[in-house]
């Protein structure tokens, strides 16, 4: 390999780190795939942002359910209830955390969403930094036209 094509891959290589996260796809069945991207959340993780609900069959259709900052493009609201006095943050309706769109069963996909994680989520690997949270999950349903069908309420299934 020569000088030339050596400093071209050089650039290539940068270029590609500069273009950002890769987006990803999940399949949700039924001919519809979920895209996104997976970011740094500013609490030592990562979370899925710009999710987009998508149909194999249809190219042209995309319905955007999290912007890239993680808010919901339509958000349905929340099921008020006890959850809400274990919030050690201050509630944001956007996906900071892990959140998932599951494949669809009856025309619908379960949304789900950890609104707060475990307090160890926060330590380093000697336990420096944990907090006294309560991991918190909510969850809603999202139809085949990516809108949600429902209020987000606790989920205490995962």
């Amino acid at each position: 390999m020569g000088l030339i094509e050596a400093i071209r891959r050089l650039f290539s290589k940068n270029e590609q780190a500069d273009a950002g996260p890769a987006t990803l796809r999940d399949d949700l069945g039924g001919g519809f795939y979920c895209t996104y991207r997976e970011v740094p959340n500013g609490f030592g993780g990562y979370h899925a942002v710009d999710m987009r609900l998508r149909k194999e069959a249809e190219p042209g259709f995309c319905r955007r359910i999290t912007r890239s900052d993680g808010s919901f493009v339509h958000f349905p609201g929340v099921e008020h209830g006890p959850w809400e006095k274990q919030l050690d943050m201050p509630f944001r309706p956007a996906a900071m955390f892990r959140n998932e769109l599951c494949p669809f069963e009856n025309g619908r996909a379960e949304f789900q969403w950890l609104l707060q994680p475990d307090g160890r989520y926060f330590a380093d690997e000697d336990g420096f930094g944990a907090e006294d949270c309560v991991e918190i999950w909510l969850h809603s349903y999202v139809d085949e036209q990516g809108r949600f069908l429902e209020p987000f309420s606790r989920y205490d299934g995962c």
